[in-house]
This record gives C-alpha cells, structure tokens and sequence, in this order.
C-alpha cells in the first residue's frame, strides 16, 4: 500500500513535470523603432573604395607582387575568364 502510494506521488510528478516542459514560453512583445537619423556620426563619407583601381589603393611592392603572383595562379578565375572567352567567341562566330 506505501508502494502504491509513492507510484502516484512519482507519477503525478511525472505528469507535471512534462505538462510544464510543453508548454509554449512567451515572447516578450517590443515596439519597433523607425526613426532613422539623418546622418550617422556627423560624417559625410563620399570616397567609395569600389570605384579605387587596387594597384592605387596599396602601396606595398612586396604585397602588390604577392597579389599578381596570387591572381596569376587562381585556377578558378583563370577557368572562369577562359570561359568568358568561349562565350565571347561563340557569340562572335553565330553573329557572323
């Protein structure tokens, strides 16, 4: 009979314990904010780097050869420009 007892105490447990661990939490509600500044630390930045030629933008010899002898030796692009050249000529050859 005490057996019998302790099986409910454990089992009701039990079921209390997975009756809490699936319940679904709550997510805190927040109100979004819309108002953009009009400038970003009072800084007008109009230098857009896209637009600087690489072998301007770095000074370093040393580094400037590194990236010729990295750029020379890219299989990927090598393979990608060879193919932009297998396009351009089949463009060419059906244009006439």
């Amino acid at each position: 009979m005490f057996k019998f007892n302790r099986y409910k105490i454990v089992g009701l447990a039990v079921l209390c314990a997975l009756y809490s661990a699936c319940k679904v939490p709550e997510f805190a509600q927040r109100n979004e904010n819309k108002n953009v500044p009009a400038s970003f630390g009072q800084t007008a930045d109009t230098t857009n780097t896209g637009a600087v030629q690489w072998r301007s933008f770095f000074t370093d010899p040393h580094l400037i050869s590194l990236i010729d002898t990295a750029l020379k030796n890219n299989q990927e692009l090598n393979i990608t420009l060879q193919e932009i050249e297998l396009d351009q000529k089949r463009n060419q050859s059906q244009k006439g």
